[in-house]
């Protein structure tokens, strides 16, 4: 009997390091930036920016950094000690079925809601990066 109660404590020890471990496994890989995604069926957020008030917000802080409007810098930021566990974004949607989807900043900023450093990777990469973009970001976290 003291045999199978040994055998029990130990069996509960594992499963619960099995399951701090997947938790903290899940928790590590979480590194990259989130992607809104956005079909057909995606409808405008009640606290979105949409149409000319976009534009507007685009266009105001952009130029209050002195740049220009452009696509923003999509390359992935992961952690090097994970990468040989990660599927790349291709290979990940692979596994999803297929659906029509739009990315782009009506889909991060109108059908979903996007801080201000989110809306200043639209501005060109010399004011996305100044040090008064910076600092603004540094100040303004998760905003």
């Amino acid at each position: 009997m003291q045999l199978l109660k040994g055998n029990q404590s130990t069996m509960a020890y594992v499963s619960r390091l099995l399951l701090l471990l997947t938790l903290a496994h899940s928790t590590s890989v979480t590194v990259a930036e989130y992607d809104h995604t956005c079909n057909v069926l995606s409808r405008p957020h009640r606290n979105g920016r949409c149409g000319r008030l976009l534009v507007d917000t685009v266009n105001l802080l952009c130029n209050s950094f002195s740049g220009l409007l452009v696509k923003r810098d999509t390359t992935e930021r992961v952690n090097e000690n994970l990468k040989h566990i990660l599927l790349n974004k291709k290979e990940a949607l692979s596994y999803l079925t297929k659906r029509e989807t739009r990315g782009s900043i009506v889909c991060e900023c109108c059908y979903h809601t996007c801080t201000i450093s989110e809306l200043l990777k639209y501005c060109s990469y010399d004011v996305y990066n100044s040090k008064h973009a910076a600092a603004y970001r540094s100040s303004h976290q998760g905003q």
